[in-house]
């Protein structure tokens, strides 16, 4: 699987500190200049490159905030470079998820106790032990559900105190050290940025009584500011909110609102896309959502994610939207963590960034409409009416939606559509629709295989569990 397009904004908040490479002399040289930069890396191991040099850099501390630390190639390349620090003398502090942990608990104790200088923290625990077995597991989650169901989703690194970064190996090692190619890969990706705010929720969220959290509040208010255009990139596309996205295109009913995300070829979480699946319905028809489907093997791969030299991909390899980008009207884009689902608007911590800058606004806009374009993506839109039959399957399907356990309904009101040869792109909704567009069934690219079939029954049988999944 590839992750595409992990938007990564890397903020620059004061200057001190690295100073020992092209790129420290860049920071140095950004704040001399007193402005705002940003840095738009779309490719994973470029993100994953401006980690290792900020790190190699460091001379005091750095802070690690994640929601998942996995004991895989990345996992481990990570933590070697943050132990090379501590033996420099930086103190390295790093705070994951407790989930996260529990699923390495065999390895962090040892980490934790590899140097004087890493100091390990998990956020709320299950319990004070780190290995407690699955029974004992699942006796914490039924007793206190409330609080473990609660996450920390954010991702950001703080190094020195001064720079913050939200969320193969031998090319990228040498890279590090090389300043032609950290100018090319990452300091001459740097832009200055008219106005920046940074928006996180804090730990004990909604528990203090707020409606709405930091982050949510944040991304609420510019989508009843936005005038003429939202568009969301999101791997998860369950509307918490119903009723408010209603009432915003009553409201505004000529707001255009584009959604890319995955398909469930592309998806990493089929019961996620199973809600997602379960809503095309009101997503068309109330909210007037134009929603376009990642392919998993989009013709757009190479653009999308960089080559490993020397690695071949399996027969089940698949490209995946992991990106958490909202941009509204022509100038504001806000990069986040943020999914568009119950739990990052509810429960787990977030992290996000408001920009306001017209040219950085086209860059991220363009990569966004090219993961949506119908060479990359499908386009969801509604089944050609069948006279008479359209209108009783209607019926019919809208009483199975309101039995949260037996929606068991096969004919559903949307499908999957590919741009016919020669045909023109147009919104769903548009009257010459189906002339230009032909269907090409509710999960391409996938067939009839487990994880389709696991995706109808989540659909059909665990209603219930959307707000927490």
């Amino acid at each position: 699987m590839s992750r595409f397009p992990r938007f990564l904004l890397f903020l620059l908040l004061c200057c001190s500190g690295a100073q020992g490479s092209v790129f420290g002399e860049h920071v140095k040289q950004a704040f001399s200049d007193d402005v705002n930069h940003a840095y738009l890396l779309e490719l994973g191991d470029d993100a994953l490159l401006a980690r290792v040099n900020l790190i190699r850099e460091a001379e005091e501390s750095i802070k690690l905030q994640t929601f998942i630390w996995a004991a895989d190639e990345t996992g481990a390349f990570m933590f070697w470079e943050l132990y090379k620090a501590a033996e420099r003398g930086v103190k390295v502090r790093l705070l994951i998820d407790d989930l996260s942990l529990r699923g390495n608990a065999r390895i962090v104790p040892f980490l934790a106790m590899l140097h004087k200088n890493i100091e390990i923290r998990h956020y709320n625990p299950l319990a004070e032990n780190i290995e407690i077995g699955a029974l004992q597991t699942l006796r914490q989650f039924t007793l206190n559900f409330g609080k473990a169901n609660h996450r920390m989703h954010n991702k950001i690194v703080v190094v020195d105190g001064d720079y913050t970064m939200p969320d193969l190996f031998r090319e990228l090692d040498q890279c590090a050290d090389n300043e032609a190619c950290m100018m090319k890969r990452i300091v001459s990706r740097g832009e200055r940025i008219d106005e920046m705010v940074f928006v996180a929720d804090h730990p004990g969220k909604h528990e203090d009584g707020d409606d709405l959290a930091e982050t949510t509040e944040s991304i609420v208010k510019l989508m009843q500011l936005a005038e003429h255009r939202i568009v969301m990139q999101t791997p998860c596309l369950v509307a918490g909110s119903k009723k408010f996205f209603s009432d915003l295109i009553e409201e505004k009913p000529d707001l255009d609102f584009i959604v890319s995300t995955n398909s469930l070829g592309a998806a990493d979480h089929f019961y996620a896309y199973a809600f997602s699946y379960k809503n095309k319905k009101r997503y068309l028809r109330k909210f007037k959502w134009q929603i376009h489907e990642m392919k998993p093997d989009p013709p757009d791969y190479p653009l999308m994610v960089r080559a490993v030299p020397g690695v071949v991909h399996s027969d089940k390899h698949y490209t995946c939207i992991h990106s958490k980008t909202y941009l509204f009207d022509d100038d504001i884009v806000w990069l986040s963590s943020f999914n568009m689902d119950p739990r990052s608007q509810r429960l787990n911590t977030e992290a996000g960034i408001i920009l306001r800058d017209r040219e950085f606004f086209d860059q991220v806009d363009e990569n966004i409409m090219r993961a949506a374009s119908p060479t990359n993506a499908w386009t969801i839109g509604p089944r050609r009416k069948v006279p008479i039959l359209s209108f009783f399957y209607g019926i019919v399907e809208n009483i199975f939606s309101l039995i949260p356990i037996a929606n068991i309904w096969p004919f559903t009101y949307s499908t999957s559509y590919a741009l016919r040869e020669g045909g023109e792109e147009m919104p769903f909704f548009d009257k010459r629709f189906h002339d230009n567009y032909k269907p090409v069934g509710q999960f391409p690219g996938v067939e009839m295989s487990p994880k389709a079939i696991k995706t109808r029954l989540t659909k059909a049988f665990f209603g219930p569990a959307e707000p927490i999944i």
